[in-house]
């Protein structure tokens, strides 16, 4: 539903079971539409159990800094309510106007697509005990060199999940087939667990001539893939059509 004032029009979508609210902002952001801004926030989230907010910045060319001000002040009112405001979407010269900004930088939540909005979403919700925890995963010969399996996680895979997970090792196993990639770009969080059971099954993997890599690493598991020394143990990629690439030329 679209709302425009003489700089900037507004647009929004409710994301169904998320408690959240998607805006579209575009034009420009500065002081004439600070209050346009604040106003049409409030309408969507007050009173209607709504407690977060993804702004897509995409179409926005210009933040003054009354503007980021303005975000800087949702972003707090947000979190007062126990929910979560993130911005997506922000082009070379937005970056740029909030790279020069630093302690707001610090503080509001970006992110690079809706996809990694919606992740840290969840991730707030299930903090809080508002969703249950659940993992997706998918087992497939990989499209472009059916060779190689892909694996789609997608979802929170911990203790309680992790079953789902090693399910689909011990069938790969059984089939003969150690040529194995990981797509995480749908994973919202992993533990200590999660981690483990593909420590486990990397020894086995190579010792048949296999591999697992991994691919599609949002930054937040990409920290924990640092922090915990999965970046010196495995081969992690950006795409699928690299590690692909990377298969071959072993």
């Amino acid at each position: 539903m679209p709302e425009s004032a003489d700089r900037l029009k507004l647009s929004y979508e409710e994301q169904p079971g998320l408690q959240t609210v998607l805006i579209a902002l575009e034009g420009m952001l500065d002081s004439s539409a600070y209050q346009n801004l604040r106003s049409y926030i409030s309408r969507r989230i007050d009173n209607t159990g709504i407690r977060n907010v993804i702004l897509d910045l995409s179409q926005l060319n210009y933040v003054a800094s009354s503007g980021w001000s303005a975000l800087f002040v949702e972003s707090w009112e947000a979190e007062k309510k126990g929910g979560l405001m993130v911005l997506f979407g922000l082009n070379e010269r937005v970056q740029k106007s909030l790279d020069t900004i630093v302690s707001k930088a610090q503080i509001l939540h970006v992110v690079r697509n809706l996809r990694e909005g919606i992740a840290a979403v969840r991730r707030t919700l299930a903090k809080d005990g508002k969703t249950q925890a659940s993992l997706e995963v998918e087992a497939k010969e990989c499209a472009l060199d059916r060779s190689l399996t892909l694996i789609r996680l997608s979802g929170h895979l911990d203790s309680k999940t992790v079953g789902e997970l090693e399910a689909r090792f011990d069938q790969q196993l059984k089939q003969g087939r150690v040529r194995w990639m990981a797509d995480l770009g749908d994973l919202e969080y992993i533990s200590s667990a999660g981690l483990k059971s593909f420590a486990t099954v990397l020894p086995e993997l190579r010792k048949q001539g296999g591999d697992l890599y991994f691919i599609g690493l949002q930054p937040h598991l990409a920290k924990i893939f640092k922090i915990m020394g999965f970046m010196e143990l495995f081969k992690v990629f950006e795409t699928e059509a690299d590690a692909i690439y990377a298969y071959h030329r072993n």
